[in-house]
């Protein structure tokens, strides 16, 4: 089961937009495979940042309601996307496009670093990037110190 369906996409864009960018066949039907990969695309695009910060999380989520956070995320790139099928859906001389994307990147890029967490709808799990140790991957060194010279003054 998707984050999101068909419902919100028509919620979003309106349902006369989503029956004009994906009635393929031209006879007032919604193809419904074409909103189905419209749907998969974004989810692939959010799901890409998650993996690593929440690897307790199930991907593809399939909790029933996912987070609304997450859903946001994945419908503000589905629009983008399927606006994308049809153009012409997207407002003369605007940067409408550039700025959704960009929206829904820096979201995710919040997921990934943690800035932005995921909460609700089961999914509880703290992100793998916060609590724990911090080490900064350098070893001991056990010879001597370094001497050091500046301007001829002596070693510190």
């Amino acid at each position: 089961m998707a984050v999101i369906n068909q419902t919100d996409l028509e919620n979003a864009l309106s349902v006369s937009t989503v029956r004009a960018i994906f009635d393929d066949a031209n006879n007032n039907t919604v193809s419904t495979a074409a909103v189905a990969a419209v749907i998969a695309r974004a989810e692939s695009q959010v799901y890409s940042y998650l993996a690593t910060t929440y690897p307790d999380l199930p991907i593809p989520y399939t909790a029933s309601p996912a987070p609304e956070v997450l859903r946001s995320a994945v419908l503000e790139f589905a629009i983008v996307y399927s606006r994308d099928r049809k153009p012409e859906y997207w407002p003369e001389n605007s940067r409408e496009r550039s700025e959704r994307l960009k929206a829904a990147f820096d979201m995710c890029d919040r997921f990934a670093k943690a800035r932005q967490v995921l909460y609700g709808g089961g999914a509880s799990t703290t992100p793998a990037n916060i609590g724990g140790e911090i080490r900064s991957g350098v070893t001991d060194d056990t010879g001597p110190p370094d001497k050091f010279f500046a301007d001829g003054t002596g070693d510190f």
